[in-house]
This record gives structure tokens, sequence and C-alpha cells, in this order.
């Protein structure tokens, strides 16, 4: 029986009475055991999985050596993948950064409901940076100085630990948090396309209480499997070096776990691609009736400007659907038998590191769709540029040497002819 998870999966073997590990298994050396069942029966339960950095024979080769001296680990495979998400984190800090400092230099009076909301999804992609700065590389180090065996303790000690609950919340907190705030971004091109008077008036006078509630109901649905300890369990991933959260049997995933799927992070997205469609249609059909009644030769209008937003919305919305589906489908080939535990591990960590790349897609489009943002980083550029040049001047200004004399000034002739003339006629 296959334990399902967004990230984590367990394959359940045999009940056996043993506790401790079977060192002398060849094949599978590293089984644990875990308590999973409501009559503490002891199931023999094998990590499905293992450091993509290394081959599928790690488990076994890997058993007594620490990872960066086994064979089995490639030393090319491990620098390229940490140089990699290095520069996607940096990347993604980055980029996020400009955004928030862009909605900063927006001028007050200019400055819009939207350019909160924009900024505040700038922070939750941020989050992306920040977990694979603080938590996945610093894992990845810690990994290769261990071997398999003792891999699988850790990940085992670390099952529902608060360091694994921590982590395993700010994890969700990242998908949660997105899905959330391109939701109420959907809700606000509709209301404004809609209803353009009231949106306009009443419509986003409480858009920071707004900004507070998706904060909110976002930590509420990265928490919700706290509430459910007999059915999920936040716990340690070797294959992405993150904590995520988990399922204990595949009875809790039709039971609780599809509720909580369904009820927090799938409804507020079929909800957010709805309200966007419905918009759309609603720009389509009054476009055609302005068309009618000028004549195909109506002016542009507020209403343009709204329908450029809406499909700057729909370039977010499916840059964030494109990113997440290559590990949605990975997971799904492994949960009908498409994939095992031997050739899971690589595509999910490129498929999953992939989808972080959501972070840096809303910021791709704001540079061809946004033109207030073009222009504020480009102001930040150009005074960077300035600054740096004024420094470089007055550097090279203060390295002259004291002791230099200043050059003595050059007059011309014909000022010194003018100097003689005006001090003959003053003598006369």
């Amino acid at each position: 029986m296959r334990n399902f998870s967004f990230f984590y999966l367990l394959l359940d073997r045999e009940p056996s009475s043993a506790n401790n590990f079977h060192q002398d298994d060849e094949k599978e050396p590293t089984k644990i055991f875990a308590n999973l069942s409501d009559n503490n029966h002891l199931i023999n339960t094998t990590m499905c999985g293992f450091p993509a950095l290394c081959s599928a024979d790690a488990h076994r080769e890997c058993f007594d050596t620490p990872l960066y001296a086994c064979d089995a680990c490639g030393h090319a495979r491990t620098g390229i993948f940490i140089f990699v998400i290095t520069i996607t984190a940096i990347l993604i800090l980055i980029c996020n950064f400009l955004v928030i400092l862009s909605v900063y230099l927006t001028n007050k009076q200019r400055r819009k409901h939207i350019e909160y909301l924009k900024g505040s999804l700038a922070v939750a992609d941020m989050m992306n940076g920040i977990q694979i700065m603080f938590v996945t590389l610093p894992n990845v180090v810690w990994s290769l100085r261990l071997s398999s065996s003792e891999i699988d303790r850790i990940q085992f000690a670390l099952r529902g630990s608060v360091k694994a609950t921590i982590g395993g919340i700010f994890f969700t907190l990242i998908y949660s948090s997105s899905i959330y705030h391109l939701l109420l971004l959907s809700l606000q091109r509709f209301a404004a396309i809609r209803w353009p008077i009231w949106y306009k008036t009443k419509g986003m006078q409480h858009m920071p209480l707004m900004i507070a509630i998706v904060w909110a109901t976002a930590i509420l649905a990265a928490s919700v499997p706290t509430w459910f300890p007999d059915s999920f369990v936040f716990a340690y991933s070797a294959s992405v070096f993150l904590f995520v959260p988990a399922f204990d049997s595949l009875d809790a995933l039709f039971t609780s776990g599809l509720q909580v799927i369904s009820g927090f992070f799938l409804l507020p997205y079929l909800m957010m691609s709805a309200l966007t469609v419905a918009t759309g249609l609603i720009v389509r059909n009054t476009m055609e009736r302005s068309r009618k009644l000028s004549g195909f030769h109506h002016k542009k209008t507020s209403f343009n400007k709204e329908t450029r937003v809406l499909i700057t919305l729909t370039c977010m919305e499916i840059g964030f659907t494109v990113t997440l589906l290559p590990n949605t489908i990975v997971v799904l080939m492994f949960y009908f038998g498409q994939l095992d535990c031997d050739s899971f591990s690589i595509p999910y960590l490129i498929s999953f590191y992939l989808s972080t790349l959501n972070s840096l897609v809303n910021v791709a489009i704001y540079s061809f769709r946004d033109e207030t943002f073009r222009k504020n980083i480009l102001k930040v550029f150009e005074n960077l540029f300035s600054c740096c040049k004024k420094k470089k001047k007055d550097f090279q200004e203060f390295g002259e040497t004291p002791a230099q004399s200043p050059p003595t000034p050059r007059v011309s002739l014909s000022t010194l002819i003018s100097i003689s003339f005006l001090f003959d006629k003053s003598k006369q």
C-alpha cells in the first residue's frame, strides 16, 4: 500500500514484529519501522526516494559511507544542482525585491490598490528563495556528510517533530499564499469589469484588510495538517531536501486528505480560474457591443486598461499552472504505478524545483506587461549607475597627490592685450 502525499511518499511492506534495522538484507538494508496504525501494530516500511544526487543503488552502496565519498553519488551532479538552485534563489530574492521597490517608488497619488497586492504577492514569492537558501542548501550539505542508513534514521526521527512541523507549514504556506493572492487578483479584476462604478468608489477601499485576510487564510490552510495528527504528518524528504506534509496511510488520503486538498487548495484554484474566465467573457461581450455602437471606431477608454490588466493576470495564472503541472504529473505517475521508488527521485527533484520558477514568472510578466514597473526599475538602475559613476569620480579626485601644485591658469593673448589697454587708459 502506498502512503501518498504531495511531496513525500512511503511504501508500506508486510507487518513485522522486529523493531530494528535489517542490515543483513542486501537488497533493502535501510528498512525502518513506525507505528502507523490505530491498533499499535508495527508496519515495516522502506523510505521511498533517495537523494537524487546519487544513483538508485545508493541505499546499498552508501550504507556505511558518507554520500560525498560514495561512488554511487556523482560530484559533478551535486555541484551542478547546488549551483542551479543557488542562482535560482538569488534571482527569486532580487527580482521580487525589485517588485516591492517598484511599488514603493510609485507616487502615492498614482499608487493603486493593485500595486499593494503585487507587493504582497512578491513577498510570498520571496519565501521560495528564502526556503532554498536557508533550508535546501544546508540540508544538502549535511546530507552529503551522512551515509544512507543515517539519512533514513534522521528521516524517521524527524517525522512529526517540531522542526519538521515548522518547516512543513512554511513549505505549504508558499503555495497557499500564491493561490490566495491570485484568487484575490481575479476577484478584483472581476469586480472592476462587472461593477466599474462601485469598484472605483467603494470596491477597493479596504485592500489592506483584504490582503491581511489572504495571509490569514493562507496560514490557516498551511496549518490544517496539524489539526488531524492521526491522518497527517510533517516529515523530512531526502529527495528534495525539505520538510513537507505527508499522509500516514492511504485511508487518510481518501478521507481527510481529499477534503483538505479540495477545500483549501483545489477549490480556490477553480474559483480563480472561473472568475478569470467570467471576466474575459464580460470583456469580450462589452467590447463587441462597443464596436457595434461606435461603428468599429471606438476610442480607447479606461475599460481598455482594465482589459490589459486582465491579460496580465491571465498570464500569471497560466504561469502558475504550467510551472506546477510537471510536479503534479510526476506525483500522479508514482501514485498510479508508472514510477517506482527507484525511478521516482530524479524526475521528482527536477519537476519540484522547476515549480519554484513560478516565483520568477510574475516578475517576467511585469517586465513585459507593466509599464510602471519597467519605468521604476529603469529609474533604479539609472540612479545606481549615476551614483556609482559619481563615487568613481570622487575616488579618483581623492586619489590625487596632495603635494601636487595646482595647474597654472592659462591666459589667452587677446585677454592680455585687453588688460594692457585698460591699464594704459587708466594711467591717462
